[in-house]
């Protein structure tokens, strides 16, 4: 019975386990199955381009906009090749939209297919317009804009097309992968159910033990390499400063073996005296304060020590590396000797550029001075010999020489101006001033020079009035410039200044200025070079036009000083418009009524000052001619050597104004300034104007800190020293405006940068010059060598090619020169410099061409010269 009753246990048993067989194997193969699908959905949702398609219709909308912007942009050359580009991207969407087979299910849509016949239609027809001339575009571009219109609702009728079509699609494919999803996962969800029981009884403890072997084999290996390939040093160390492991770097940076390191404190290797105490009491307060900061979280710099004894700046950062009763601690230490000497390298270097700055700044006001010192007495006797009774041949020299000497003190303004901007110590003085008085101001200061090229000034403002506060010395010293640019270099033609506001932000109105000509333009490869420093467009032997190069660099760089920017578009042969954008702040009208308003007129005492005035100046020279001027206004003046001797004539009587040089031996200026101004002398209290040549901002500054009210820059003018007295008379001398004429005077000798216009053959001024310089015969007798030089000129010139050296071309071409200049040859004097700057280029290709040219043009002077020769 007992038998009869275990057969169908043991049957049982074995049907179970065939039953549970077969369904591990059923629930196997279906898993297999179900992956199988899953995989290959995602494959194919990894390579489904539905993206793509989407972003693609999406684009055509964007592009048609684009191609109908193109078309209403403009109708420039450039523009054109715009248009034609954005015509074919967005043909090219098209096209991929009808022929893709990503796009199969999309044109199988309702009203797609016909939406897309549509669009194609219309690009067809306007194919033949794009592709043909650019007249014929350029004539035709605002015939495309109603077709193109009139395809953006087809457009957008597709684009919302795919968007529904895709969203649906998507729709039904993600509803197909969730449940494709749920299926495997519920079947794989029991396949794992089963197998985990049949499994975790089987490998338990095997699986238990081999991870924990396997883990601590990995563990280990992994720390052991780590601390072995490290390039810093690293120390293992237990509670007490004990050192456990010691790693390669660490022997090479302490000079310890291994095995020596091992057992040693740590604290035999951090140098006595540290700040953080011993390498043991280190670790016993990082311990007790830190224990809880991860690993490397501090760092700090100490003195470490090696096996020889000497000492190296380390880099330690400490960490616990097993938190228990016996921590282990981890210390990684870097030897940064490299770091400190670079920084001391560093720290030299700037020591270095700093006082090389400061020689520079100091270097450019010694200069300063020493250049206007003798400037000053130059243009100061000048100015008082301009004002004594002259014939009219030496007031035209006396005026030449006065223009020479501004030009030269414009120069070395420019100089100054542009260390001062580089150094960073430009200094922006805001007023409140109105901007279109200063635009009329720029034109009748340019009056006279623009009136004898021909040229019409014209002041274009885009407002009636516009108040604003900004730096209006150096707006008006831009404007200056450019306007004088534009002067110089067009002839018989016209130049605008315009101004307009172009926005407001911020509380500031963006302002542009613009000033724009019809000269002769510049050329292309130019325009990124005009606004650098020391650049002329024309750098030959034979240029006629004077100039630092400095000019437009120095307004590129204020304009940027005053948060602005300034740029230039020009046509070679049509003009130029140079464009100054500026931020500035608007400014109410109190404001612009007690606003200064720079003094442009001309005092004239008549010799009724009646001032009393000690000058203190130690240059002889500047001393007499301030006392000519003081003394032709009619002043009392007394004179001082030099600081000290100052201050003791101003100590024994009153002064009504002192006038004090800044630099002088013995007691400067300053110092001067302030012993009056400490003392209870009878000129304490009198205005103290400073003469100087530092022009620097912050020069001056200390000036008015010292105690002086005015300061005048030298050289030192009558009309600026008349200005500077007027305010201290009882009864203000009547003022004269100046006109436009003789405001312009000085401007006609700025810098400019850019090309001269066609010199002329010959320059009858120059030689009614030397008519009036020279008698009769010797004129007549230095004309007829002048004319033989002119008839063999081409011998001359042949026979000087033949030297290979070139040597000899640069000679003759430069003696002939000399004389065509002599007699006002201008046109001759260009050619044969340019034959003495090919023959510094030792460049024989173009001389037979400027050979022949020097010899019609010396037929042409030669004859030009006949009349001239006859009358003398």
């Amino acid at each position: 019975m007992n038998k009869s009753n275990g057969k169908p246990a043991r049957h049982g048993g074995a049907l179970r386990n065939g039953l549970a067989a077969t369904v591990l194997i059923a629930a196997a193969a279906l898993l297999v199955f179900l992956g199988l699908q899953v995989s290959q959905e995602l494959k194919e949702l990894r390579n489904a381009p539905r993206d793509n398609v989407q972003w693609t219709v999406a684009q055509l909308e964007v592009e048609l906009l684009r191609l109908l912007r193109s078309i209403e942009g403009g109708s420039g050359a450039g523009d054109i090749d715009e248009l034609r580009k954005r015509f074919d991207v967005f043909y090219s969407r098209v096209s991929t939209i009808e022929t893709s087979n990503m796009f199969s299910e999309l044109r199988t849509a309702e009203n797609a297919d016909a939406a897309l016949l549509r669009i194609q239609a219309t690009l067809d027809d306007l194919v033949p317009v794009i592709d043909g001339p650019d007249e014929i575009l350029r004539e035709r571009r605002a015939e495309l804009v109603a077709p193109l219109a009139q395809l953006r609702s087809t457009v957008r009728t597709l684009s919302l097309k795919s968007v529904d079509l895709f969203a649906r699609l998507s729709d039904e494919r993600r509803h197909a992968f969730t449940l494709l999803l749920l299926q495997t996962a519920v079947v794989a969800g029991l396949l794992i159910i089963a197998l985990a029981g049949t499994l975790l009884v089987l490998w338990r403890q095997y699986g238990i033990s081999m991870s924990r072997a396997g883990e601590l084999s990995r563990s280990s290996q992994r720390y052991a390499n780590t601390i072995n390939a490290s390039l810093d040093a690293i120390i293992v160390a237990d509670a007490s400063g004990t050192i456990l492991d010691f790693n390669p770097a660490a022997e090479r940076a302490f000079g310890y073996s291994r095995h020596a390191a091992l057992g040693r404190n740590i604290s035999s290797l951090i140098a006595p005296g540290e700040p953080y105490g011993t390498g043991d009491t280190f670790i016993k307060r990082h311990l007790r304060s830190s224990a809880k900061k991860p690993l490397g979280q501090d760092r700090i710099e100490l003195q470490a020590i090696r096996a020889n004894g000497d000492k190296f700046p380390a880099e330690l950062s400490l960490g616990i590396a097993s938190e228990s009763k016996n921590p282990t601690f981890i210390a990684y230490m870097r030897d940064i000797s490299d770091r400190h000497r670079t920084r001391q390298e560093l720290l030299y270097a700037r020591d270095r550029a700093l006082a090389a700055a400061e020689a520079k700044s100091q270097f450019l006001a010694v200069m300063s001075h020493e250049m206007r010192t003798p400037l000053n007495g130059i243009l100061g006797v000048l100015d008082l010999i301009h004002g004594t009774d002259l014939t009219d041949k030496q007031s035209q020299f006396v005026e030449t020489a006065i223009a020479s000497g501004e030009l030269l003190r414009d120069q070395i303004d420019d100089v100054l101006d542009l260390s001062s901007l580089e150094a960073g110590s430009f200094e922006l003085r805001p007023v409140a001033f109105e901007l279109g008085h200063l635009l009329h101001e720029i034109v009748d200061l340019h009056a006279l020079a623009a009136e004898t090229r021909g040229n019409h000034l014209v002041v274009s403002l885009a407002f009636e009035t516009l108040g604003v506060k900004a730096d209006r010395r150096r707006i008006r010293q831009i404007l200056i410039n450019l306007v004088s640019n534009a002067v110089k270099f067009t002839k018989n033609g016209i130049i605008t200044l315009e101004a307009r506001e172009i926005s407001q932000a911020d509380g500031q109105v963006l302002v542009e200025l613009t000033v724009s000509d019809t000269g002769s333009g510049i050329a292309p490869a130019n325009i990124d070079r005009i606004f650098e420093d020391f650049v002329t467009l024309d750098p030959s032997f034979k240029r006629t036009t004077g100039g630092t190069g400095l000019g437009l660099a120095i307004c590129r760089r204020m304009a940027g000083a005053m948060g602005g920017e300034i740029g230039v578009e020009s046509t070679l042969g049509q003009g130029s418009r140079f464009w100054v954008h500026l931020p500035m702040l608007p400014a109410s009208s109190e404001e612009l009524e007690a606003s200064p308003v720079e003094d442009v007129r001309e005092y004239d005492f008549d010799g009724k000052a009646g001032l009393n005035v000690l000058v203190v100046e130690d240059n002889p020279t500047n001393r007499f001619v301030a006392r000519e001027m003081l003394v032709k206004a009619g002043c009392r003046v007394r004179e001082a050597e030099n600081g000290e001797v100052g201050v003791a004539v101003a100590n024994e009587e009153a002064f009504d104004v002192i006038l004090m040089d800044i630099s002088m031996p013995v007691l400067d200026g300053l110092g001067a300034t302030r012993r009056i101004r400490s003392g209870d002398g009878p000129s304490s209290d009198t205005p103290i104007i400073g003469l100087t040549a530092h022009v620097f901002p912050e020069e001056q500054g200390k000036l008015r800190k010292a105690g002086m009210q005015d300061t005048l820059i030298k050289p030192l003018r009558l009309q600026q020293l008349n200005a500077a007295l007027a305010p201290l008379l009882k009864e203000r001398p009547v003022a004269r405006e100046l006109s436009s004429r003789e405001r312009a005077k000085a401007i006609l000798n700025t810098d400019s940068d850019g090309m001269s216009e066609e010199p002329e053959l010959l320059d009858e001024t120059v030689v009614q010059d030397l008519k009036d310089v020279l008698p009769q015969q010797k004129l007549a007798h230095h004309m007829d060598k002048f004319c033989h030089e002119l008839a063999v000129i081409r011998s001359s010139l042949e026979g000087a090619r033949q030297d290979e050296t070139f040597m000899q071309i640069r000679q003759v071409a430069h003696q002939l020169a000399g004389s065509a200049a002599l007699f006002g040859a201008l046109k001759l004097r260009e050619v044969l410099l340019e034959i003495e700057e090919v023959g510094f280029q030792k460049n024989a290709e173009p001389l037979s061409d400027l050979i022949d040219e020097a010899e019609a043009l010396g037929r042409q002077t030669a004859a030009a010269l006949k009349p001239h020769r006859t009358a003398a």
